[in-house]
């Protein structure tokens, strides 16, 4: 009788358990295809999810950039004509705003060089304390505060020091810090001599503002709309007199401004006259002002108007109701698509009057809110956040469950295995591999699902301007990349257990189960 040599096991190497995987998944085409599809599913929400905020975000930071020019003009034009609001010059001189520098400018020629200098370092520490009270709690702000703004809740320290010594107690019984970056000496000289100066600092740039805008109506009293139509000579020259930072390139963009709105505003005033409303409603299918400037921005329209609607005495030509009709869809277009966007800017700049961080960004960083970059946690809210978290607990739990029975349905295979010297580990390697091989072709159809679901969507909300967005690719290939790996872990964590169980069970008690 020849003697009988026992051997170790030879463990099974990663490529045969994968090729064995491979082989049990394709006898269980249908349990295999619809692990496949649940993991499928969870990756293209998750890839859509954030793919989309991210492209989204880009395309509505290139519109909020286009309209720029119109909302310069309008302030411009607000500003010529009444003084800046309190919380604007408080902006403006701590570094706040696309137009900070230019304003500085202003209020300093307005202000005095030393009163503008000391009322910037105060605005500067203005914005840090109100940057502290907007990080508080509902309670720990009802406590503190009062329910007033931050404004109202200084002036009242800066009267009463009863209040001061009282908020002491208060930020000692709730655990918190001083308000602002610096410590509590730095505070309380803030409120005592700072914030008065800089209370008194806005009250002389405003009036000042004031006094200027009455230099400019008594040089001529004309709407500030009509004479930048007609300007003159002598209309630049006024503003930067009366004290007015205004550039080149902002004066003859208040000048092409003014033209376009003389446009709109004749269209407009034309549809006033019944007889020609009706000819139009005819003509252009509708006499609201929208419909009638998208008519415009045809040739045709444009053509038919300037030749047939506008009076002999309208100086505007078939060109100019064109380019107003074109400029007029395409804004109405862009703010449809930033309405409540919010860009993110940076905040206050711990920097001189004059560099860049007081308002000369960068033209493509302005365009995206202040940030080059776009980081997934800035463009979902908490509660998305929470959302896909839930549906890839889902997701786990629905994957688990289906390697758990295809357990249950191969314990004759698994028994056979052990009885042939399979090892546990190289059992459980086989399930890991199978729901692996199960998450990376999900996740692939996912990421494919994922984009298609992201441009219909883009395409529906958005229309041509989804387009302007492609300048997100990067973050977007990364999030897609993120996503598929999300998949092939949550498939990998998910089928643990059900191998482990696999691996754990004794070849007889295995071939006991039908």
């Amino acid at each position: 009788m020849s003697p009988i040599e026992a051997k170790d096991q030879a463990p099974l190497s990663v490529g045969r358990c994968a090729r064995l995987a491979l082989s049990g998944m394709s006898y269980r085409l249908l349990r295999s295809g619809i692990t496949t599809a649940i993991l499928a599913l969870a990756v293209a929400f998750l890839v859509h999810v954030v793919t989309h905020a991210i492209w989204t975000d880009r395309a509505q930071g290139w519109a909020w950039n286009a309209l720029e020019p119109t909302r310069t003009a309008d302030a411009w034009l607000t500003r010529l004509t009444t003084p800046d609001p309190v919380a604007q010059v408080r902006d403006s001189l701590g570094g706040l705003g696309p137009a900070a520098a230019d304003r500085t400018a202003e209020y300093t020629r307005w202000s005095g060089r030393d009163d503008a200098d000391v009322a910037l370092g105060a605005a500067r520490r203005f914005h840090a304390v109100q940057a502290w009270a907007e990080r508080l709690t509902p309670t720990q702000s009802a406590v503190v505060l009062g329910g007033l703004d931050v404004s109202a809740w200084l002036s009242r320290l800066a009267q009463q020091p009863t209040a001061r010594a009282r908020l002491d107690q208060q930020l000692t019984a709730l655990q918190l810090g001083p308000p602002g970056a610096a410590g509590r000496e730095s505070f309380d000289r803030f409120v005592r001599e700072d914030w008065p100066r800089l209370s008194r600092a806005v009250a002389e740039i405003r009036d000042h503002h004031a006094q200027a805008i009455d230099r400019l109506r008594a040089a001529d009293t004309r709407p500030m709309l009509r004479r930048f139509l007609d300007p003159g000579p002598t209309l630049y020259t006024q503003l930067r007199d009366a004290g007015f930072e205004i550039r080149e390139a902002t004066y003859r963009e208040l000048q092409a401004y003014a033209a376009y709105r003389q446009v709109v505003e004749t269209v407009a005033a034309t549809l006033q006259d019944p007889e020609r409303r009706r000819r139009v409603e005819v003509r252009a299918g509708s006499a609201d002002l929208p419909a009638v400037m998208a008519f415009l921005a045809t040739r045709r329209g444009a053509a038919w108007w300037s030749q047939d609607v506008a009076g002999a005495a309208e100086d505007a030509t078939a060109r100019d109701f064109l380019t107003a009709g074109q400029r007029y869809t395409r804004e109405q277009r862009w703010a449809a698509a930033t309405e409540g966007y919010e860009p993110r800017r940076p905040a206050a700049p711990d920097a001189t009057p004059g560099n860049k961080a007081n308002g000369e960004a960068e033209p493509q960083d302005a365009a995206h809110g202040g940030a080059a970059e776009v980081t997934f946690a800035g463009v979902l809210p908490t509660a998305t956040w929470w959302l896909v978290g839930l549906s890839l607990l889902v997701c786990a739990v629905g994957v688990s469950n289906a390697l758990l029975m295809s357990v249950t349905e191969r314990f004759s295979e698994i028994a056979t295995m052990k009885c042939l010297g399979a090892m546990d580990r190289s059992v459980m390697q086989m399930f890991v591999a199978e729901a692996v091989i199960q998450g990376g072709v999900g996740g692939v159809a996912g990421v494919g699902i994922g984009w298609a679901l992201t441009a219909g969507r883009g395409l529906w909300e958005l229309g041509g301007l989804w387009v302007h967005g492609a300048a997100s690719w990067p973050a977007v290939v990364v999030a897609s990349a993120v996503s598929l790996g999300v998949g092939v872990g949550l498939a990998a964590a998910a089928a643990v257990g059900p191998a482990w169980v696999a691996s754990r069970l004794a070849p007889m008690e295995a071939m006991r189960v039908e």
